[in-house]
């Protein structure tokens, strides 16, 4: 199992908890957290599949793996940064500011990091003969 995928399922693991632990705030008296929905999506959910599509999908003929590593490791980074991003800004961005920057910005990573994820997995799609 390559190294990033290992990365990709803890990380999406430790969202799980962070996520649940967040979503039992407001059953304590908290308040509601909108990075609750983000966290169990794209934390939990888009990472978990991210690391095992990327182990389990064959690669192309003549595909050199450590070329798909590198751009698996810019997919988890940008993934990451803009899904904290988003967490930390969305709570914020309608006081004004510059919390709306952090939050677009946030959002241009995240889609920055699934064209990179397609463009990974797209060869890895063919047909088995």
């Amino acid at each position: 199992m390559p190294l990033s995928t290992r990365v990709f399922i803890k990380t999406g693991l430790a969202y799980l908890v962070a996520t649940l632990l967040l979503g039992a705030i407001p059953a304590l008296g908290g308040g509601y957290s909108p990075g609750y929905v983000h966290g169990l999506t794209l934390g939990w959910t888009a990472q978990l599949i991210f690391g095992v599509a990327f182990w389990l999908f064959p690669l192309p003929p003549g595909k050199r793996p450590p070329l798909d590593e590198r751009m698996m490791w810019a997919t988890y980074a940008l993934l990451n940064a803009g899904l904290l991003a988003r967490i930390v800004a969305e709570p914020r961005a309608s006081a004004g500011g510059t919390w709306g920057l952090v939050l677009a910005a946030g959002a241009c990573a995240m889609f920055l990091s699934a064209a990179l994820f397609a463009a990974v997995m797209w060869p890895r799609c063919r047909a088995i003969r």
